[in-house]
């Protein structure tokens, strides 16, 4: 099923879950932006028909005064005040339209100021394989090599601490992830896949790492990733990317205390530079 068929961060469904946010440590649930007295805020504001705009859904939040979160709003978000608010006046993500392109959404990050801006999805049950939930998108690498970090992630599935019951599952790291590395393996300039196997253990040998392919870089190139929960009958994900094709064993990760949600975004996490993503599409099926 190609699930990239939707007007660029404009068609997601109605009920959908959205966040995004610019982190500098970890925002969990019970910090997202609330709608304040009678503000319309993302995501309540009022909106018809059977789609809705993925920033018309979305918390939007920036890192105020103090280390606080604060609110913005859709229009906000379009008119550029989240850029006027920001810490030291960066665009760490914002909504733009490039000519030929259409709209996109771009994620910055500056390390001198935080590791990582993202938008977060609506998660779903860990056992959950038929239809096989599936996660996807197209983005440019933009921004000088010269300031660009040597990794950085672009996607992510993750447990949900809020919802997961499992009492051993570590929260606190990804399940997968799609990544840049500068060089790994003897392999220079690369997107890789990052898995780990057990949702019990997060140390070193935890994980798996499988070549996607050579990373493409500037406006004119786009890079791609899609992760397929539960193939194989339901034993394996799959991850695409670039052209490449890889598998992972999910079967320690299939069970129903544990509920895993999507990310996209910029994620240096403290590694040395800067990270700037601009997603062309981004989209989620069956669930």
């Amino acid at each position: 099923m190609n699930i990239f068929r939707f007007n660029p961060l404009s068609a997601f469904f109605n009920g959908t879950v959205l966040t995004l946010s610019l982190v500098g440590g970890y925002a969990h649930a019970a910090d997202y932006c609330e709608p304040e007295s009678s503000e319309s805020l993302s995501p309540y504001d009022n909106t018809s028909g059977s789609t809705r705009s993925v920033l018309g859904i979305a918390k939007h939040q920036y890192q105020g005064d103090g280390g606080k979160y604060d609110c913005i709003s859709y229009s906000e978000m379009l008119d550029g005040d989240y850029a006027n608010n920001t810490v030291g006046g960066s665009n760490y993500f914002y909504f733009a339209e490039e000519s030929g392109v259409g709209d996109s959404l771009y994620f910055k990050v500056d390390e001198s100021v935080t590791s990582r801006t993202e938008l977060r999805l609506e998660s779903f049950q860990a056992d959950t394989v038929s239809p096989a939930p599936e996660f996807g998108g197209t983005f440019k690498i933009r921004g000088s090599s010269a300031d660009r970090s040597t990794e950085f992630t672009v996607a992510q599935l993750h447990i949900d601490q809020n919802t997961t019951t499992d009492s051993d599952a570590i929260t606190s790291s990804p399940m997968l992830r799609i990544a840049y590395y500068e060089s790994r393996s003897g392999l220079d300039d690369h997107l890789w896949a990052v898995f780990r196997t057990d949702p019990d253990f997060n140390g070193s040998g935890g994980y798996e790492y499988q070549d996607l392919g050579e990373a493409l870089f500037g406006s004119s190139n786009e890079n791609s990733f899609l992760m397929t929960y539960g193939t194989d009958g339901g034993d394996t994900i799959t991850v695409t990317g670039n052209g490449e094709e890889v598998d992972f064993d999910i079967s320690k990760w299939t069970q129903s205390d544990i509920d895993i949600y999507n990310k996209a975004g910029c994620y240096t996490d403290g590694d040395v530079g800067d990270c700037q993503i601009q997603y062309t599409s981004l989209e989620h099926d069956n669930y």
